[in-house]
């Protein structure tokens, strides 16, 4: 988290932070030229750049010492994993 995570708990910014991200998804259909498109992409970066540092701070928080190897490589995998579905399924919908 950052600077935030000595501020604000995470559970209270990652909750806020992917609310923020989802309607910046949301309204990219509504984006009326390319450029608010880049603009909205670049604070997407932004906010998602807080996701995975929150995540590895919970699993750290939450598993055993002896857990916390396959849980990172599980989170890290599909992660990938989601975002190569995420682009076939954005092709067959663009089709």
């Amino acid at each position: 988290m950052g600077i935030v995570g000595t501020f604000v708990s995470i559970r209270i910014s990652f909750q806020h932070t992917n609310g923020i991200t989802d309607s910046t998804i949301s309204s990219t259909h509504m984006a009326p030229n390319a450029h608010t498109i880049y603009a909205l992409r670049f604070f997407l970066g932004l906010l998602s750049a807080s996701f995975w540092p929150s995540v590895v701070a919970l699993i750290f928080n939450w598993y055993k010492p002896s857990e916390l190897a396959i849980r990172l490589a599980f989170f890290n995998v599909s992660d990938v994993a989601g975002a190569m579905f995420l682009g076939i399924l954005q092709l067959c919908t663009a089709t």
